[in-house]
């Protein structure tokens, strides 16, 4: 007897006695671009689609979803396609908003004025700019807001740096600097950053606060009995840890800020391309050049 379930914790434990269903198999979402890319391509027969839809572009859309999520995300984008009056003819866009409508949990819905709209994409041309810069390349990057409060999204391409655990210190700093970059990208072009950027801030101070103290990637500043940690939130830091916090973010805001101000061209033609297109997939720098 073959069995599934989606709440293996829910069963009675007389099911799962020795002899009953004692192979117990997990089967999640699929972590290979093979695998997610057959599973595409099955959901997408019988489909009309807009000559600009391919297997690789909507495969990379929908990194992370299950199965039934892939099957769901394609089936919504012909209902987006009907609504519009395409006749279930597919764009790229409709799977777009589909996949960001299970991502997000929100409606796809319109900024709430231009000026809004072009901060968010200059915010992620600076977050785009900055990763294809220090080599990391990019799955998709989009201005479309959604009424769950996301305004926009920029997505690293793991189907070409892989889901990596384990980072060195270097892997860190980039990571740093690609979090202050949607921000230095604000602050350079109209002279002061936005609310906007709170999450980024709080994340790469975050992720300097490790640095300095559990990962120890500076020798004088390990984490000492001058740092109590309850709960895994920090109720103390000694001023030490804090001053070095601050000039590492210094330091690295400069050097973004450095690699934004040598690029601003590109960075400028990044921000109108999104604003024409909304959504950018795989973007490349030779497409800024």
């Amino acid at each position: 007897v073959i069995g599934a379930t989606n709440r293996k914790d829910d069963l009675d434990s007389a099911l799962l006695r020795p002899g009953r269903f004692d192979r117990h198999y997990y089967i999640g979402a699929p972590d290979n671009k093979k695998d997610r890319d057959e599973l595409v391509e099955t959901y997408l027969k019988n489909k009309k689609l807009d000559e600009g839809v391919t297997l690789e572009k909507a495969s990379k859309l929908m990194i992370g979803l299950s199965g039934a999520e892939i099957e769901q995300a394609l089936n919504e984008a012909v209902y987006i396609s009907l609504q519009e009056n395409r006749e279930g003819i597919i764009k790229l866009s409709d799977i777009d908003e589909a996949v960001m409508q299970i991502h997000t949990g929100g409606i796809k819905k319109e900024h709430s004025s231009e000026r809004d709209e072009k901060v968010v994409a200059i915010h992620e041309a600076g977050h785009t700019l900055v990763s294809l810069l220090l080599g990391i390349d990019i799955d998709k990057v989009s201005i479309i807001p959604y009424s769950s409060g996301t305004g926009g999204i920029t997505k690293q391409d793991i189907d070409k740096t892989g889901d990596i655990k384990l980072k060195f210190k270097d892997d860190f700093i980039t990571d740093i600097k690609i979090l202050l970059a949607g921000k230095i990208a604000e602050e350079l072009i109209y002279g002061s950053h936005t609310q906007g950027c709170s999450n980024d801030i709080e994340r790469a101070t975050s992720v300097v606060y490790n640095m300095v103290t559990a990962h120890a990637y500076d020798d004088n500043h390990i984490m000492n009995e001058n740092t109590l940690i309850c709960n895994g939130v920090a109720k103390y830091v000694s001023p030490e840890v804090i001053d070095k916090c601050n000039e590492l973010l210094s330091v690295y805001n400069e050097a973004t800020y450095k690699l934004l101000e040598d690029n601003t061209d590109k960075l400028l033609k990044l921000r109108d391309m999104l604003l024409d297109n909304k959504t950018l997939v795989s973007p490349t720098l030779g497409m800024l050049e």
